[in-house]
């Protein structure tokens, strides 16, 4: 069967025996993120105003759409749709002759019913379908119409309109109308400024930008003399009241046509790289359309006719033949759709760029939490879904695409990931695989971060530099997640932020486009400790597309206190507006597990107790902090009160320790120790206390840092002094899980963590060795009298003898008695009460439905 014109889906159902929703139609070419979300407000509104006739003049729309195209009230009217124009053409002047531009809609000639001389210029394959304007000139001697698009439909063409506005001038006898029907598709760079000329005439049209084309609305710019005689030939009313008001929204929604160039340029993308690598030669597209060009095309066609996917065959565009294809773009799941049957007409093994099936040839299931914000619990709620699945014996895993933070993890074999993606992990009896988060960025300032892809850093980036290298980013992360599909049952993926940053969902591969990828179903988090839970749930899920909304399962409530049955008119109303339901209510609860996000420990409170019977320990608050989870074992020790330093004046008299953290940025959190004045204090208090650094704060405790490769810095810089060892960085990143021995007060300790770091640190002086890991690589120094160290050992306070111990000696050198009995520090049984919580608070037939 010809497709000989686009959308047609009636007829081809019927021809089908199927369903028309059961079609994938790209044969018509209209937006795919679909109608914009206020449209049912305005279908619920529509009546009301639809009990009176619309202004005979449309004032109101004219100057909505006059300010929108950037010309006067008198220069513009609105049509039935753009073909409502056509036959009326001839009649605006005495012209001999009718100029078309094929291979173009074919409708131009047939809408004209006009007896005149046809002259055809063709646009040649060979010359990229440009348009010849030259030889356009050689008829225009003869009063002409000459009909042109901005693009042109099938082949993409622009115009130069400088050449239009110069050939109007030189003509002025000969009208020029320009079809602008995709208009609102192109990128502002290959769009121009409406000049009004007596003999140039634009036509817009706004049912395929809209995705209504149930709903015909266009609109006529010129001078105000064509216009007035437009309106002459048109009968009354030339715009319902259903138009007329979806116009007026259009026109005051930026959001909307912005979003859609954004997502159009990505799935645009995926179809030119897919069809290059068939082997079909793609022209230029600057549209929500392709043109291809292949030898097996109208086999192609008909091959996909039978598999329920409709293409448009170009043998009916005058100059094309049956080896072309013009193919819109569509949704991320229908081109998938479209990718998988497209192989199989190839002979290609099934490979689809989305899911792949797992070893029981089923695909796994996928289900994704995302979040109003950061930091409302999402890494905690895969946590705990991943232990409540494992428990049920499924094989799950978590998988985050993109990780933006300073606390990382080594895997066993020596790669870097996010440290919420290795809690995970635990959460689901793994090991933690760096195909878990395929991309890390470690923010090193606050326009850069050092990029880590597959748990190797591949280079520091400006975000403008990132931007670029999305793509092949997220190439990386679909071959991970494919990976992980032929391996587990159930994938729990983690979104970052907000799936709805406006500045970030252009380019997204961690959010919503991920889960349209993917196929994933969404539950949609938010703290309602924050305040405002439903008016976040509310603007979060208007801001989405319809595509995206549809992905949405349900809200969950997190950190609630009180009495639920107080929700219920905020559920009720929740429900009505989105008609998605609050599917968990999680109470605040406080457990001691690592936290992903540094916002977490930055508000947490200086207050120190008066007891004068507890260890008091300053945490440095560095701009760049890294790895803050290497505390988290010291906040469960009932003696212990630790406080966060953020300038000199937070600094108590009666501090027992100061640590220095990690840090991503050495350099920059060295010079704000100075400027702070909390290196001058350090320096002034030194033998009233203990001073440990821990990685960066390692090597901010020595005497010099240099750094000739320019991770962090270039050159050289003196340290605090502290310690006299210096640091050298190198181009290759240390990471390491480690075991070894730590020398402490008489005593030895077997430890464990993991290192990560750029840095080589060596004593200028005699000192003492710290402790060595298994290889005798020296793990850190400290002075003789062990109240100044440091170590590149992370996680060393989770070792329970050797915290014990250091305490206790805190203890001691203060007068105290020793405390013989001391927490364990287990994640594991931590992680087995958030999952109890969450099961006993979120719908469990939601659960079982995910399993299948």
């Amino acid at each position: 069967m010809s497709i000989v014109h686009g959308g047609n889906i009636w007829r081809i159902a019927r021809e089908l025996k199927c369903k028309p929703e059961e079609i994938f139609d790209f044969s018509a070419s209209l937006n795919p993120i679909g109608p914009p979300n206020w449209m049912e407000e305005i279908g619920k509104t529509f009546l009301s105003k639809a009990t009176h006739y619309p202004d005979i003049e449309y004032w109101e729309l004219r100057e909505k759409a006059a300010f929108y195209y950037g010309v006067k009230i008198s220069q513009i009217w609105p049509l039935n749709g753009s073909s409502a124009l056509f036959p009326l053409l001839p009649f605006l002047k005495k012209v001999k002759q009718i100029i078309t531009f094929p291979p173009c809609f074919g409708g131009y000639i047939s809408m004209l019913c006009e007896k005149k001389r046809k002259i055809k210029v063709r646009l040649e394959p060979e010359d990229n379908f440009l348009y010849p304007f030259d030889e356009l000139e050689k008829y225009l001697e003869y009063p002409s119409l000459v009909i042109l698009a901005h693009p042109n439909n099938p082949t993409n063409s622009l115009l130069d309109f400088g050449v239009i506005k110069n050939l109007a001038n030189k003509y002025p006898e000969s009208i020029f109308v320009l079809d602008l029907a995709f208009w609102d598709f192109l990128d502002p760079q290959f769009q121009f400024k409406l000049n009004i000329l007596p003999n140039i005439v634009y036509v817009f049209s706004l049912t395929k930008i809209l995705g209504l084309p149930g709903v015909r609305i266009g609109f006529v710019v010129s001078s105000s003399q064509i216009i007035e005689s437009v309106q002459k030939m048109l009968p009354p009313w030339s715009v319902g009241t259903c138009g007329v008001e979806i116009s007026k929204a259009y026109f005051s929604d930026d959001f909307f046509v912005d979003h859609t160039r954004q997502r159009v340029k990505q799935l645009r993308q995926e179809l030119i790289s897919f069809f290059q690598e068939m082997g079909a030669k793609v022209y230029p597209s600057c549209s929500n359309f392709i043109l291809i060009q292949h030898d097996k095309a109208k086999q192609l066609a008909k091959f996909c006719f039978e598999h329920r996917v409709i293409l448009r065959e170009c043998d009916s565009f005058e100059g094309l033949g049956d080896n072309f294809l013009r193919i819109a773009v569509r949704p991320f799941y229908e081109q998938e759709h479209l990718f998988q049957v497209v192989r199989e007409f190839f002979g290609q093994k099934q490979v689809v760029r989305g899911r792949r099936k797992n070893k029981k040839n089923k695909s796994p299931k996928v289900l994704m939490v995302q979040g109003t914000a950061s930091n409302v619990g999402k890494s905690f709620l895969v946590a705990a879904l991943g232990r409540i699945f494992a428990r049920k014996g499924v094989k799950v895993t978590p998988f985050k695409a993109q990780n933006m933070a300073l606390n990382s993890f080594v895997t066993k074999d020596g790669l870097e990931i996010g440290r919420a993606q290795a809690l995970q992990a635990q959460a689901c009896f793994l090991e933690p695989d760096i195909r878990m988060n395929p991309i890390l960025l470690k923010p090193s300032s606050e326009i850069g971060a050092q990029v880590i892809v597959r748990g190797q850093p591949v280079s520091n980036m400006s975000v403008e530099e990132y931007i670029a290298y999305k793509p092949k980013a997220f190439e990386v992360v679909k071959e991970c997640f494919r990976e992980l599909s032929l391996e587990y049952d159930v994938i729990l993926v983690e979104g970052a932020g907000s799936p709805v940053e406006i500045n970030l969902k252009a380019h997204d591969i961690v959010n919503m486009n991920f889960a349209l990828w993917a196929k994933a179903k969404v539950l949609l988090v938010g703290d309602i400790n924050l305040g405002g839970i439903f008016a976040s749930f509310w603007g979060t899920f208007s801001l989405l597309t319809k595509e995206e909304q549809n992905l949405i399962l349900g809200f969950i409530i997190n950190k609630f206190r009180g009495r639920k049955r107080l929700l219920n008119s905020g559920l009720d109303f929740i429900y009505k507006l989105t008609g998605k339901p609050v599917l968990g209510i999680i109470p605040y609860v406080s457990f001691n597990l690592p936290e992903e996000d540094s916002v977490s420990f930055k508000q947490k409170t200086k207050f120190f107790s008066q007891a004068k019977d507890r260890v008091k320990i300053g945490i440095i608050d560095l701009p760049h902090i890294s790895n803050f989870t290497d505390f988290d074992a010291l906040k469960m020790e009932i003696d212990v009160d630790c406080c966060i330093i953020k300038s000199k004046g937070d600094f108590l008299d009666n501090f027992d320790v100061v640590i220095i953290p990690g840090t991503k940025n050495v350099f920059f959190d060295l010079k704000f120790l100075h400027s702070s004045g909390i290196a001058t204090w350090l320096l002034e208090n030194k033998d009233k206390l203990e001073i440990v650094g821990i990685c960066g704060g390692y090597q901010m405790l020595g005497s010099v840092i240099q750094d000739d490769s320019g991770w962090e810095g270039k050159g050289e810089i003196k340290g605090l002094g502290l310690l006299p060892v210096k640091t050298e960085f190198k181009s290759k990143k240390a990471l390491f899980q480690t075991k070894g021995k730590i020398f402490f007060q008489g005593r030895t300790f077997d430890v464990s963590g993991y290192e990560i770091h750029h840095g080589e640190t060596k004593p200028l002086s005699d000192l003492l060795v710290f402790g060595y890991d298994e290889k005798k690589k020296i793990l850190g120094y400290k002075t003789k009298n062990e109240k100044i160290w440091g170590t590149y050992l992370h996680g060393i306070f989770d070792n329970d003898d050797f915290r014990h111990a250091w305490l206790n000696n805190l203890r001691s050198r203060k007068g105290l008695s020793i405390l013989e009995q001391r927490p364990t520090y287990t994640i594991s049984q931590e992680i087995d009460k958030l999952a109890d919580l969450v099961e006993e608070n979120i719908e469990l037939d939601l659960l079982d439905k995910i399993i299948g």
